[in-house]
């Protein structure tokens, strides 16, 4: 990766400002807003970066019931069973990993919901939709960190 592709990413993860112009304001100049939307784009063509995303406080907002589903799926049927996992709003992360003897769940998402029943709901939805039925739900009990990704 270039150095300048370094810095600009390193630019853009940091939280943006809160105005009507957050990139002007990170860039100085109209000039050089021009030429970092222009860059970040390219950057998104060559599929360095894969999303440029908003990140929210999800307890500010009051999404105070999340939880990591961890499901069990035949591998061969993870492509299918995510087609149509994330497709909802309420997830935010959905991967599928190594199945291991002492948990065998490998089908991972992370659902974040305002309300006991939304996140009920959604895990009824998602067992209605793909067939699903194998699963654990893991609430998170105690947050230690939270760190901004580092490039």
């Amino acid at each position: 990766m270039l150095k300048a592709h370094k810095k600009l990413l390193q630019l853009i993860n940091q939280d943006l400002p809160v105005c009507s112009e957050p990139f002007l304001r990170l860039a100085g100049s109209k000039e050089k807003e021009k030429l970092l939307i222009k860059e970040i784009k390219e950057l998104k063509k060559k599929k360095i970066i894969a999303t440029y995303n908003a990140k929210i406080n999800q307890e500010k907002a009051g999404y105070l019931n999340n939880a990591m589903v961890a499901w069990k799926v035949a591998v061969k049927d993870a492509d299918d069973a995510a087609k149509i996992v994330v497709k909802y709003t309420e997830i935010s992360h959905c991967y599928l990993r190594k199945l291991r003897k002492e948990f065998p769940y490998n089908f991972y998402t992370m659902i974040h919901a305002k309300t006991k029943k939304e996140l009920d709901s959604v895990i009824k939805s998602i067992i209605k939709k793909t067939g699903l039925k194998d699963f654990v739900i893991l609430k998170s009990i105690k947050e230690f960190k939270k760190s901004k990704q580092m490039v």
